[in-house]
This record gives structure tokens, sequence and C-alpha cells, in this order.
């Protein structure tokens, strides 16, 4: 897994730039990002319980419109320094603090207990070596059953596809090599988590088709979505992989 060390993207990123994703992007690019933070933050279900939240990469914080309110603390950090900037300005909550931070620093986190650890659409724009020393450093990061929710493009997939189409007509900043680093496969990711000491509870692919039929009504999306992710046989374009911390690896 030798490579060199990547950090922050060879191109500038608005600080704003996933929120307008979310909210502002054409309608096939909201529900993407929609159904996405949807998935990852089913783990969020329990309301008796107030989580200490992790979000490594967190752009531009729109992870924090998808958690119910009630959470602890919620600690965001990026390589953005415009994103942090963002996220400040549009979060100024006191259980919630934004640092700019290189993902291979996460131990300067330490000490802290964290409940759930979100690394979402980030692990692909590392190399694969970072990768593994992130996943290692945010499971000591991890309280006792705490969780760790990754999501990121699978390559097994249409996806590639996809980055090629949006890179040649400039539907977005320029992913390939400018962002994004290294794609994975589901078995790929899998092997990384279980290399970092992690115990795999699921892993499901989704936005292989719902995303493109959001123009037929959030109901039926969200059909599909829930048909997608439980049927394995779809290479849906996201791998969604949620991670419980074993105390002895």
């Amino acid at each position: 897994m030798a490579g060199a060390k990547r950090s922050g993207d060879k191109i500038t990123i608005e600080g704003d730039y996933q929120e307008k994703a979310l909210h502002h992007g054409i309608i096939f690019q909201r529900s993407w990002h929609r159904l996405k933070l949807m998935a990852a933050t089913q783990s969020l279900v329990n309301p008796l319980n107030a989580p200490i939240i992790l979000d490594i990469g967190c752009g531009s914080g729109t992870l924090l419109q998808f958690i119910n309110r009630g959470y602890k603390s919620y600690t965001g950090i990026d390589v953005n320094q415009a994103a942090i900037t963002y996220c400040r300005e549009r979060y100024p909550a006191p259980e919630n603090q934004f640092r700019l931070m290189e993902f291979d620093d996460l131990k300067e986190l330490g000490g802290q207990a964290f409940t759930h650890i979100f690394f979402l659409e980030s692990i692909e724009h590392i190399t694969p070596e970072q990768g593994l020393n992130v996943l290692k450093t945010a499971r000591e990061l991890l309280g006792k059953d705490g969780k760790m929710v990754i999501t990121t493009p699978n390559r097994k997939s249409a996806w590639p596809l996809i980055e090629s189409l949006l890179d040649i007509f400039k539907l977005t900043p320029t992913l390939a090599h400018e962002q994004h680093e290294h794609l994975y496969s589901p078995a790929e990711l899998k092997d990384l988590a279980l290399d970092a000491g992690f115990h795999v509870q699921k892993i499901f692919t989704m936005n292989g088709l719902a995303p493109w039929l959001s123009f037929l009504g959030n109901k039926f999306t969200h059909t599909i979505h829930q048909w997608e992710c439980r049927n394995d046989w779809l290479p849906g374009s996201i791998i969604v992989m949620e991670l419980l911390k074993k105390e002895n690896p």
C-alpha cells in the first residue's frame, strides 16, 4: 500500500460546495446527496442516547442537517479552510466545533471517546495507505461500542463512467485526479476495515437507480432506494459500510 501522501484536493473547492449540491443542484444531484446522508445516519436513530460525533472530511457540514437534536457534541474536521470558515458561520452552536486538520493528524483528538465517527465521501481523496492509517486512528478514538460509518464511490459500478461524464461536461469541479485519489470496490474497502481492526457490521451499495428516478417524486425514489439497499446484486454507485470497534483486533 505504498503511496505518496495526499494533502487536500488539487483544485479549489468552495466552502459551501456540499450545501449547494444538497439544496441547489439539479434534481438528480440533490437526491443523490440526500439519500446518501439518510443512509449514513441510520445508526443515529436511537433518541435515548446523546451521541458524541466526529465528522472526518465534514465539508460544508451537511451531515448536521440529518442528525436529530440532542447530540452531546459534534466535531467536524476538514483540510479546506473555506469549508471550516463556512461551517463556523452556518452552525454556530456551543456543541459544535470545526477544526482545520489534515486527516493524518487525527491523533491530535486523542483523549476523546466518540460514539460515532463518520467518514463520508472522503477516503477516496487520500491514498490507500493514508486511508488505513486514518481507520486505525479512528478506531482508537471510538469509545466502547462505538460505530464508524464510511461512504465512498463504488469502483465496481457505473460510477467511473459517471465520474468521467461529470468531468467531460464540467458539471462538477473536476473529480478524477484532481479530487479523487483512489476508488474502492466493496471487497477492497471491507479488507481495509478488517486490517484496521474493525468488525464489519453492515456493507451495502446504493444510488444505482434511485437518484435518476427522483423526478417521479420522493415517495417513489425512497421506495427504490430501500429496495436497492436490500439487494446486493445491483451494484450501486455508493458503498455504505458500518463498522464496530473490536476491543482486541
